[in-house]
């Protein structure tokens, strides 16, 4: 788990904010350790671990998981030297991200322009969120230490209406108001008066582009480049345990650890009980047996889901469905007590092995130039890909030619009719993503794999293993740079998703997992949980919180959970996205309330930051 970090920023010769400053510290607790204060800036840590590099000379903090980039191999980094440091504070953060990749987030202050440079990682780990209040800030890596802070910040109602009809909108606003979060690949940069954002990373095209052969072989050491690296983190902090479903995407990690060396991984198959058609242990059991992997197989039964559990989590900065996994503790416990503190998956392959069915991959080939004979070759196998006719497919590529192509992330298939008006303030927060004008800029397909790497974010969501360090093995800078260089009907050559990382690792994947067509399904064991939580999410939703504000409309909510079985899928992923929201705004509400609490109990001068704090 990464340490727990907040920080201030604020005009050195304001004395007000300094004492805003030190009150701040005081109301985190005990818990909390300065380990940085120069010049309008104070940075204290909680749980600090081997993973929290405190940069000498007071230049700033990098938390979590990171690697510096070699010629032949990519190593864990404990520390940071003082000349290493100060270069990357005066780049603004730019080396960090072209030298170094991992699951991290850094505070970097640049001495010479009196400069706080706030990033994170570019494929999305290392959260990063900062509280304006004018010339004073607060930015934390963990939202609910703001709220200790200020206990005085109530919910983004905006926002959540847009999450309502986009449950995976990536935006930089979070559900509290007057916080944001510094989105991947952008810079924030807190001046002496004043601030900036800039784009360090953007999922374009990386370096030159590969071929289908070019690409297979590049590809290759890419993840074998994490998995080396992953291995050399691990062997200082413990075995990594696995996500193992038996598919393609997490037996390829398995399989790329294991050629790195490891062989101390310990697997973990989540199966859903009586439900065999969701149940994939027998490809599971191969691609373990095949390593030598030791192999646990957890039993997820309905009945040991309770949703009321979801309310006492920890306050993420956002309502998602990550949120969901604190609903069963069955993985994280069987995972802890195993001595595991490094979890891998498959997690990230959907999104950057290009499992996506799009007519738009011909568009680009037509767009890119490619000839008769290969544009006629790409449509019959995009054709397959997407099981149409290819006239369907000739139809999409005219119709992407420019001033005709407009792309959007916005996915109206999650607009929900249980909530008011979430739509246009979904679209608006798309529209404002830094990444939107090179999506714009892009080919079709392309445009769609740059908004796949943006929900890479969403992995990295609190949720019940946000305890234990995650090692994204597929959704990683090296790898997600790789296949950026790639085409996306090279990824799917010969009409099949993940055609390249097939090719690629045939020799280390088990034939049987290679050459499977289909994934288990797990819509009996989810309907099953939603019937026995029905009376649950009835309590929470009619008479919630958010109908009180206005942002679920209540005669619609009513018809939706007046059944007892919710049959449609489309009506089901409103209500839960409805449900995860509510009970989101109620553990606010009570973190709100106790940080009050607290906050009374302390009195004293302190009390006064709350106020100053919203006034600005």
């Amino acid at each position: 788990m990464t340490a727990r970090m907040v920080g201030f920023r604020w005009r050195p010769t304001d004395r007000n904010g300094e004492r805003q400053a030190r009150v701040g510290v005081e109301r985190l607790g005990p818990s909390f350790s300065k380990v940085s204060e120069r010049r309008g800036v104070l940075i204290a840590l909680a749980a600090a671990d081997a993973d929290s590099r405190i940069l000498p000379d007071d230049l700033g903090v990098v938390l979590g998981p990171l690697f510096l980039s070699g010629e032949e191999r990519d190593e864990p980094v404990t520390s940071v030297t003082s000349t290493d440091a100060w270069k990357l504070a005066e780049s603004g953060g730019a080396l960090l991200v072209q030298n170094y990749w991992g699951g991290y987030c850094a505070v970097l202050h640049d001495h010479g322009r009196d400069e706080l440079h706030l990033l994170r990682d570019p494929c999305g780990a290392g959260a990063l969120y900062v509280l304006d209040a004018g010339e004073f800030t607060v930015f934390a890596n963990d939202a609910e230490d703001l709220l200790v802070v200020d206990p005085e910040l109530d919910v983004d109602q905006r926002m959540l209406s847009a999450f309502l009809c986009q449950p995976r909108l990536v935006t930089a606003r979070t559900g509290l108001a007057n916080v944001r979060e510094v989105l991947p690949g952008v810079v924030l940069t807190l001046m002496r008066v004043g601030r900036r954002e800039s784009l360090l990373w953007q999922p374009s095209i990386r370096g030159p582009k590969l071929d289908f052969v070019s690409g297979q072989a590049a590809l290759r050491r890419a993840v074998g480049r994490a998995a080396s690296a992953w291995v050399g983190y691990s062997q200082q902090r413990g075995p990594i345990a696995l996500r193992l479903s038996g598919g393609f995407d997490s037996t390829l990690v398995a399989c790329a650890l294991h050629h790195a060396g490891a062989r101390d991984v310990i697997c973990f198959n989540e199966f859903p009980a009586d439900t065999p058609e969701g149940d994939e242990r027998v490809f599971a059991r191969i691609a373990a047996e095949t390593l030598n992997f030791s192999l646990s197989e957890l039993a997820a039964h309905p009945d040991h889901v309770s949703y009321s559990a979801i309310l006492e989590a920890r306050l993420s900065a956002r309502p998602s469905y990550s949120q969901f996994s604190f609903s069963d503790s069955l993985l994280g416990e069987a995972i802890h007590a195993s001595g595991a503190r490094v979890v891998a998956s498959g997690q990230g392959g959907d999104q950057v092995l290009h499992r996506s069915r799009t007519a738009s991959i011909a568009a680009d080939a037509m767009m890119d130039g490619c000839s008769p004979a290969d544009l006629w070759r790409i449509a019959r196998e995009t054709a397959h890909l997407i099981r149409a006719p290819v006239w369907d497919v000739f139809a999409a590529m005219a119709g992407a030619v420019a001033p005709w192509r407009q792309f959007s992330p916005y996915n109206g298939v999650f607009d929900n009719v249980l909530a008011s008006e979430g739509s246009l303030p979904a679209r608006a927060e798309w529209a404002a993503h830094p990444w939107a004008s090179v999506m714009h800029m892009a080919t079709p397909a392309r445009a769609l794999r740059m908004a796949h790497v943006a929900d890479l974010h969403f992995y990295h969501q609190r949720s019940s293993l946000s305890g234990l360090v995650a090692a994204p093995l597929l959704a990683c800078q090296p790898v997600v740079e790789c296949c950026l260089s790639i085409a996306p009907y090279d990824m799917t050559r010969g009409g099949r998703e993940r055609a390249l990382a097939r090719a690629a690792f045939a020799d280390l994947i088990p034939r049987v997992i290679l050459e499977r067509r289909h994934k288990g399904d797990t819509t009996r064991y989810h309907r099953a949980v939603l019937e026995r939580q029905l009376p649950f999410i009835r309590e929470m939703l009619c008479d919630g919180e958010l109908v009180k504000l206005g942002l679920l409309a209540r005669e619609p909510l009513e018809t939706a959970l007046r059944r007892d079985v919710v049959v449609d899928a489309k009506t089901k992923a409103q209500i839960m996205t409805a449900f995860i929201a509510e009970l989101w705004v109620r553990r606010f509400l009570k973190t709100k309330a106790a940080c009050v609490l607290a906050l009374q109990a302390g009195a004293g001068a302190s009390s006064e930051m709350g106020s100053d704090l919203q006034s600005g």
